[in-house]
């Protein structure tokens, strides 16, 4: 009896000092929350500058910057921090994507959209 009671009172103890100790925080799901909205905004931001893009060399310029700062976030971020994302916020993050790509294929398809080429209009001394 007096070994059942000791072992009762060591898991009382035990119980006693494991709820008092600080929990752990997951910020797993806080970091896929800030990887969604930097992500997010990030896409808003390019395709706004690719719609008021004046020629195909500037759109070409904004799409491969967005390209560089997509991956430069996604690399800087804990990994499988991504799997933490709620399932609408991955797909938010393709629908935006697709539209990014259907306004950048929009607008080099326009007649707006002035061509920007590497040629020279005036003879030049090497090619008369």
């Amino acid at each position: 009896m007096n070994k059942a009671l000791s072992y009762i009172g060591i898991a009382c103890i035990v119980l006693a000092f494991s709820s008092c100790k600080e929990q752990q925080h997951d910020n797993r799901e806080e970091g896929a929350r800030e990887l969604f909205t930097r992500l997010a905004d990030l896409t808003r931001l390019y395709t706004d500058s690719i719609v008021n893009a004046p020629d195909s060399a500037d759109i070409d310029a904004i799409y491969s910057r967005y390209e560089k700062a997509f991956d430069d976030i996604s690399t800087k971020v804990v990994p499988d921090t991504d799997l933490f994302m709620k399932e609408g916020e991955n797909d938010t993050i393709v629908l935006l994507q697709r539209k990014l790509i259907e306004t950048r294929r929009n607008r080099l398809a326009s007649k707006k959209v002035h061509f920007a080429t590497d040629t020279i209009e005036e003879q030049s001394e090497a090619h008369p």
